[in-house]
């Protein structure tokens, strides 16, 4: 195994994407991180490849609010392993951006319109397009997936 090349191939998978998160989020790649854990937060209960999931596989069809499950604040800084008050303070900054709402009682949900606007949908152009580059070059590198098998 060519456990060096991965390791340089996915830290620079890892550092675009880092860069990509602060661009979008005022410099601050940690509000990016938060926004991307209230994203998948909102959607862990629909299985990845499950036939629901595969209905918003692609970047023209995303699952509708009422599919959303608001994510508490609490759970979201568990998930990051981050400071309550520091992912709270993030999320009220994504709140006032427009980028998050809250659901009382419930949690943060970040909306539909939110995740279909231009700059959102360029942002996951260029993360699609980075996965692809890392898989490329990791294929040519030798690298085998359980699909190439």
């Amino acid at each position: 195994m060519k456990e060096r090349l991965v390791s340089r191939v996915t830290a620079d998978f890892f550092l675009r994407y880092a860069e990509l998160l602060g661009r979008r989020f005022d410099g601050s790649f940690q509000r990016g991180v938060i926004f991307v854990a209230i994203v998948q937060g909102n959607i862990s209960h629909i299985g990845h490849l499950s036939e629901e999931s595969l209905k918003y596989a692609d970047s023209d069809t995303t699952p509708p609010d009422n599919m959303r499950r608001p994510i508490p604040v609490n759970a979201v800084a568990a998930s990051l392993n981050m400071p309550y008050e520091t992912v709270r303070r993030h999320i009220n900054a994504l709140i006032e951006s427009g980028y998050c709402q809250k659901v009382r009682g419930k949690g943060i949900i970040v909306p539909a319109h939110v995740l279909e606007a231009p700059e959102n949908r360029a942002a996951l152009k260029n993360s699609y397009d980075q996965m692809r580059r890392m898989v490329l070059l990791l294929r040519r590198a030798g690298v085998t997936f359980e699909d190439d098998k």
